[in-house]
């Protein structure tokens, strides 16, 4: 899981460093706002933004949790 998490955040920081816009400061200190609780983030969408996606072990307090398909 932590690896996944890992992943997720390097993959982030690799497209924000080909594009800078893409992660203002503002944006970051969100995902950072959560870092103690998730193991990694990820920002999904048209063009590198519209949703913060976390990888947690632990349900995050107020996050929508997605309908995955087989899900009961």
């Amino acid at each position: 899981a932590r690896r996944c998490g890992r992943a997720m955040t390097e993959s982030l920081e690799g497209l924000g460093d080909m594009f800078p816009r893409m992660r203002p400061e503002d944006v970051r200190a969100e995902l950072d706002a959560f870092s103690d609780v998730a193991l990694g983030c990820k920002i999904s969408g048209a063009g590198g933004g519209g949703y913060a996606v976390f990888f947690s072990e632990e349900p995050i307090p107020e996050a929508i949790r997605p309908k995955i398909r087989g899900e009961d």
